[in-house]
């Protein structure tokens, strides 16, 4: 059975951080508003107390939806020869 994301919820998982010590301790996804997140989190260590923490750092995942091939009742041939959309656009 496939993963369904879920609205207000999300997972982390443990990073990969191999010879950068910069990255992400924790990396994952999240879903709010049916808004999808990619959420970043590393290990921190207060100042004051010596308490840790989770810092966080979220990005929208922009994940573009997969080109699609143009629908050919839609094309038509211009004055130079070249296809473009019905709508005029040569792109």
């Amino acid at each position: 059975m496939a993963y369904e994301q879920r609205d207000n919820s999300g997972a982390i998982f443990t990073n990969d951080k191999g010879d950068n010590p910069k990255r992400p301790d924790y990396k994952g996804k999240l879903m709010v508003a049916g808004v999808v997140y990619r959420v970043s989190a590393w290990v921190r260590v207060s100042q004051n107390v010596g308490d840790k923490f989770l810092s966080l750092a979220l990005d929208v995942d922009e994940q573009r939806p997969p080109l699609q091939e143009p629908d050919p009742d839609t094309l038509q041939e211009s004055n130079e020869g070249e296809t473009t959309a019905a709508d005029g656009l040569p792109f």
